[in-house]
Order: C-alpha cells, then sequence, then structure tokens
C-alpha cells in the first residue's frame, strides 16, 4: 500500500499512454475519488467532462497483473475519498449485512454482529468493516475453531 507521497512520485514516472490501472482524483492535495480503469486517461476524461467530481488534480498508478477491484477497494479503504461512496466487493471488507448472511445459520442479528464488532474494537469504514479481523471476533466470540467462514 502506498501513501500520497509515494503515489504522487510513481504518478510522475507513469508514461500517460497508459492503458491498465487505478486513479487517484485530488482536491488541494486531499484524494476525493479512487477509480481503476482498463483505460485510465479515457476514464479521467470523462470525469474531467462530467465535471461531478470536483477535483484540480490526479495521479495514476499502473496494474499489471493483480485484481483492479482488489487493489481499487484497498486504496478507497485507506484514504475513504468523500466521493467513493462505496467499497468494491472484495474479501477484504464488507457490510454487516453480508456478514450476518454468512453466519445465518447461527441466528447473528445485524445488532449482535455489530456489537461484536464494536466489543472486539474492529475497525470500519462508514458501513464496511474489515472482513478479517470481524470474522476472527465473530469465530471468538461463537467458540468456532477450524476454518474460515469464507
Amino acid at each position: 500500500m502506498l501513501t500520497i507521497e509515494e503515489i504522487r512520485w510513481a504518478s510522475y514516472r507513469v508514461n500517460r499512454t497508459l492503458i491498465r490501472g487505478i486513479y487517484f482524483l485530488l482536491k488541494d492535495n486531499e484524494i476525493v475519488y479512487v477509480g481503476k480503469s482498463d483505460n485510465v486517461m479515457k476514464r479521467i476524461s470523462q470525469h474531467i467532462v462530467a465535471d461531478e467530481k470536483m477535483f484540480d488534480s490526479y495521479c495514476v498508478l499502473p496494474v499489471k497483473d493483480e485484481d483492479l477491484s482488489t487493489v481499487e477497494a484497498r486504496y478507497i479503504w485507506e484514504f475513504a475519498p468523500r466521493h467513493n461512496k462505496s467499497v468494491p466487493k472484495n474479501e477484504h471488507c464488507k457490510t454487516l449485512t453480508e456478514v450476518r448472511l454468512m453466519y445465518s445459520d447461527y441466528g447473528l442479528s445485524l445488532l449482535d454482529i455489530e456489537e461484536i464488532a464494536y466489543e472486539y474494537n474492529i475497525e470500519h469504514r462508514s458501513k464496511w468493516y474489515d472482513f478479517k479481523s470481524l470474522d476472527a471476533a465473530i469465530r471468538a466470540h461463537l467458540g468456532i475453531i477450524g476454518e474460515n467462514n469464507e
């Protein structure tokens, strides 16, 4: 995971004909949106034309072999940009509703899971929770030993 300074430095060194990667829209040096595209420069141009997300600069990171959604999700999780309303589905973070469905056989309510998350001090961003930590906390709470419930 790169810091904003490392992202900026890496972006300066990227060939602007970059096809596939993650892009960061910035306003006053704050990351306000993280996106992914197989054609990053075209996608940034679309944001400029749409004029929906207020930004004054951008950075680009190439992503070759990794899944774009997973990388995008990690950066959205890390920076919590104001224009990203959700985190793409991935194995690293889930909503309480998704977790409740995974543990439906144990009869846990949303409130039960939220209380476990609070009790175990599980990191979260808005409605998204660090799934690995929350899964471990629920398993400990329920006394489940063995394979993860993924």
